[in-house]
């Protein structure tokens, strides 16, 4: 195996590294848009002529001193200039080639490899929101089922795809579970309600759970799918003409073997790989089950706790603690915190009388002070605080509660919109937003469509556009 820099040029990244990697970074999603857009090659007059309409304002605050190389300052100051310029950059840094064509002379742009690579990877990055799901599943059984039935030529690029899609799966459940551990961990950093309802509503629900976790759960089920790909791979394994079509195949496909025996034992092992993994993916998905649980009941509960705090001695040091907590790497407001605290609290020394002070001899007595008590670290106050609250509320909605509020609310309705729903008070909010997050339940006896990204206003709250429907009995 090469090394990455063996093959990458040494200034490939510099030029995302400085103060014009923002309108570098749009040149090559410009060129990446173009060359989706054409039937194969960019002119590099098109390259440039994009540049200069589509990113005007981003020219316009192109840092001149970013490009020490050039002592001449007044080249840089119109915009065929500066697009040249960074045309020349990509270039000089490797990330595209100029070519001639010898039937025009017109030069043109081609990307090596490596480039297309980065640059699709920096389009899916920006484009995460509006990727669809890749049902890796449902595909790999389609095809090693239609593969079965004909047993054909094409045996061996069927489960080389099956391997690949299996590679792929494993590291998409590896992003889902990593993804919703980091909406959790940013829980601690949330402290308003409306902080928490976005974050879960228009960036988790949106994002991981409605693009990814859902059709995991659905369409495309591991457990539905998994015996019978396993059962395909164990047949051909133990099929002696299907593993010489497999075995006559890769020899073809094959690019480090000629020998026959080597190359089965790789198609055993690929199926193997297949097999062993479809079989432990239970039990990634079971962790990633778990963490979705938590981290919706972890998003419940901070609503509540955040709704829910009074205005006593209580409530006032859990605010405190809350902006401690909130404002903790800015060393200027905590000292500010810390200095009001301080100043408004004022100590004083207590005395008494009693019978034998009016008379004589008169005597002097003293309290005694015993050890100071221990001052309970920040963190483990809040925690504390926290979690005695939490203690207190977890019984409040249960999935009784829950689901009776919704069946009075659709009472002889087959359908509701989220508009109609009764809101007497904040606990019917919650006992709302928890029906919508119970839907996948196996109690649920109703379905949750969004109809929009579209909010709607419905007795003094922000809701999304939502319809509830009663699922058909069987």
């Amino acid at each position: 195996m090469m090394k990455l820099f063996d093959i990458l040029p040494d200034r490939f990244f510099s030029i995302l590294n400085g103060k014009n990697r923002e309108i570098y970074a749009e040149a090559l999603l410009l060129l990446y848009r173009l060359i989706n857009e054409n039937d194969m090659y960019v002119k590099k007059d098109e390259f440039l002529r994009s540049i200069k309409e589509k990113l005007s304002n981003e020219i316009n605050s192109f840092s001149i001193e970013e490009e020490n190389e050039f002592d001449d300052e007044e080249i840089l100051t119109t915009f065929s200039a500066k697009a040249n310029l960074i045309l020349r950059r990509l270039e000089e840094t490797g990330w595209i080639e100029l070519a001639i064509d010898p039937d025009n002379s017109e030069e043109f742009i081609i990307l090596p490899s490596y480039s297309i690579i980065q640059i699709e990877s920096l389009f899916n990055i920006v484009n995460e929101s509006s990727e669809g799901y890749s049902s890796l599943v449902h595909t790999t059984y389609s095809e090693l089922l239609l593969e079965d039935e004909n047993r054909d030529e094409f045996m061996y690029a069927t489960l080389l795809r099956a391997y690949e899609n299996t590679k792929k799966l494993r590291v998409d459940l590896i992003s889902l579970s990593h993804s919703i551990k980091i909406y959790q961990g940013r829980l601690n950093k949330l402290f308003t309600s409306n902080d928490v309802l976005h974050s879960y509503f228009d960036n988790y629900k949106e994002l991981i759970s409605d693009r990814l976790y859902h059709p995991l759960k659905t369409f495309d089920s591991v457990a539905r799918f998994k015996r019978p790909i396993i059962n395909i791979l164990e047949s051909w394994i133990k099929d002696e003409e299907a593993m010489k079509i497999l075995i006559k195949e890769a020899l073809i496909y094959s690019k480090t073997s000629i020998d026959p025996k080597d190359v089965e034992l790789d198609i055993i092992s690929k199926i193997n790989y297949i097999t062993d993994m479809y079989s432990q993916l239970n039990k990634m998905i079971d962790n990633i089950d778990k963490s979705h649980r938590d981290y919706t009941k972890s998003s419940t509960n901070k609503i509540l706790y955040l709704n829910n705090t009074n205005k006593s001695i209580k409530g006032c040091l859990e605010t405190i603690l809350v902006g401690v907590g909130k404002y903790k790497h800015d060393y200027k407001i905590i000292r500010d915190i810390l200095s009001n605290m301080q100043n408004s609290i004022s100590l004083y020394e207590n005395g008494f009388i009693n019978a034998d002070s009016v008379t004589l001899p008169f005597t002097r007595k003293y309290l005694h002070s015993d050890a100071p008590l221990e001052i309970m670290n920040f963190d483990d106050a809040n925690d504390f605080a926290m979690q005695s609250f939490l203690d207190g509320i977890n019984s409040m909605f249960t999935n009784d509660s829950i689901f009776g509020f919704m069946r009075e609310a659709f009472a002889d309705a087959d359908e509701l919109k989220v508009e109609d729903i009764p809101l007497p008070n904040f606990d019917a909010v919650i006992l709302l937003i928890l029906a919508t997050i119970k839907k996948d339940d196996p109690d649920c006896f109703y379905t949750v469509d969004f109809e929009s990204k579209e909010k709607v206003r419905s007795q003094g709250y922000i809701l999304p556009k939502l319809i509830f429907r009663k699922k058909k009995q069987a």
